[in-house]
């Protein structure tokens, strides 16, 4: 049996990492690049203006998943977990172990954001609920949230 290499870690936001995140982020969501252009999705101006930390999963030295983070409601906010298509719904649990991997160190972007976490917290989580749940959050208020 192989054993795959996964790392994660934080990736600086350059243009060129910018465009492959979108990219992989349209790729993981099934947008069709046709009708939008990732180039003019809505993150690309607040990855420019440093509103987030992404945290990538790596796979072989290859981006395959990250995680959109910010400091919203004084609260380690989780905005966009994905990963590529052809690694969704596999062994692998790519995108969970990214999850578990920021919320068991969240002091790194409590450390970027300078401010103490005390929850985190996501809304766009359609059809993903449990998920969520497996891994800690509760619904409350059209929001899931977990202590950290």
């Amino acid at each position: 049996m192989i054993k795959l290499n996964i790392k994660y870690k934080i990736i600086s936001l350059t243009e060129e990492n910018i465009d492959l995140l979108e990219k992989i982020r349209f790729n993981a969501y099934g947008i069709d690049e046709e009708k939008m252009p990732h180039t003019e999705s809505f993150y690309i101006n607040d990855l420019k203006s440093d509103k987030y930390l992404v945290i990538g999963a790596f796979l072989e030295e290859i981006l395959v998943a990250a995680c959109y983070t910010k400091n919203t409601y004084h609260s380690l906010y989780i905005d966009q977990l994905f990963v590529l298509k052809k690694y969704q719904k596999t062994p692998l649990h790519i995108g969970s172990n990214l999850l578990k991997y920021i919320l068991d160190n969240h002091k790194i972007i409590e450390d970027y954001f300078q401010e103490k976490f005390y929850y985190s917290y996501l809304d766009d989580y359609r059809g993903t609920k449990d998920f969520y749940q497996n891994l800690g959050y509760i619904e409350k208020e059209n929001l899931m949230k977990r202590h950290l």
